[in-house]
């Protein structure tokens, strides 16, 4: 069959299972693959993992935060009796007892001495200032340095290129406020006199920021 770009994900996904090669009943993905051979198929500009694709095709939406786990243990299949939900935890708990999990005392190389690493620090520091700064953009950077957009943003981000040498700062990427503005934000609101959409004009943020801070969701150490 052949296989256009602009054909529906639907089309494209199915176009590249294969329901038939595997004794174990797993559905193949044929398509391209990202790291640890987990398929991906892209949908509006954007690489997604075909197991997540296929639990959703399925089953419905997948909740924010959540993981689509293999029974099978075949990070190629997208067979949807063989995936489950779990949490982050329960995904760890799952890799550690098929003996995928990283123990503890083995050696982890991040940063420059990973072999995959395309970027030295001094790179990575150069790409968070200017980010902070606002001097560019994410799809900036990624055109710049010729890595993914997804990497800039982990580093970006500091959810990637984290060490004991460079701790990531109390309010990473483009913060707009400070610890002592969440502090102010929530002591107004506690008196009951100011509205989370004044709060917002006033610090020049979006209300939901508001509502987040003032209900914990985020930035919960800042007391």
């Amino acid at each position: 069959m052949e296989i256009n770009k602009h054909d529906p994900p639907e089309t494209r996904f199915w176009a590249r299972v294969d329901k038939d090669s595997s004794p174990a009943g797993c559905w193949l993905w044929t398509g391209g693959t990202a790291s640890a051979g987990y398929g991906i198929i892209g949908i509006n500009y954007k690489s997604i993992g075909v197991h997540r694709f296929s639990y959703a095709l399925h089953n419905g939406p997948i909740p924010d935060g959540m993981f689509v786990c293999h029974h099978c243990d075949n990070p190629a299949c997208v067979n949807p009796a063989h995936l489950f939900l779990g949490t982050p935890q329960d995904n760890m708990d799952d890799m550690a007892s098929k003996g995928r999990a990283v123990h503890s005392h083995a050696p982890r190389l991040s940063g420059e001495s990973h072999p995959n690493s395309k970027l030295t620090q001094a790179q990575v520091d150069e790409m968070r200032s200017l980010y902070a700064t606002g001097e560019h953009s994410i799809a900036g950077l990624a055109t710049r340095y010729n890595v993914t957009r997804a990497n800039v943003s982990f580093i970006v981000k500091w959810r990637t290129w984290r060490t004991k040498d460079s701790p990531p700062p109390e309010f990473p990427g483009r913060a707009k406020l400070t610890a002592d503005d969440v502090r102010a934000i929530r002591r107004a609101y506690a008196t009951g006199k100011v509205l989370q959409r004044e709060l917002a004009a006033q610090y020049n943020v979006t209300g939901s920021l508001i509502s987040s801070i003032v209900s914990r969701r985020r930035w919960s150490h800042i007391t």
